[in-house]
């Protein structure tokens, strides 16, 4: 059981180093900061908390997904670049989910 919670940790450790997901993180920080500041009801911080982890898990499949193709695949494959961009398009859709999440909660503390 110990070396699963090891690897999970050392996974945790390896993406956080990726660019993409240290954006993701610094996004998620900074949504989280905000809803403190306009200190939004426990609920909406619970669906900005959701919806931030929602992006950051998305990322990290991505990434993965990402090395595990150029690992796979070392020559350029026009199928290993429809999977990538349907990796990357999941986590673009889980970014609209956010920012609509975001601008609703946004819109009932500021107007």
């Amino acid at each position: 059981m110990k070396s699963k919670f090891q690897a999970a940790f050392r996974g945790l450790l390896i993406g956080v180093r990726d660019k993409s997901i240290k954006i993701q993180l610094g996004c998620m920080v900074v949504a989280l900061g905000v809803s403190l500041l306009l200190r939004v009801e426990t609920i909406d911080l619970m669906l900005v908390w959701g919806a931030c982890f929602l992006v950051v898990t998305a990322e990290f499949f991505n990434t993965v997904l990402e090395k595990l193709a150029d690992l796979v695949c070392l020559a350029y494959d026009e199928r290993v670049r429809d999977i990538k961009d349907l990796s990357a398009a999941t986590v673009l859709i889980a970014c609209m989910g956010a920012l609509g999440v975001a601008v609703y909660i946004a819109l009932k503390y500021v107007l």
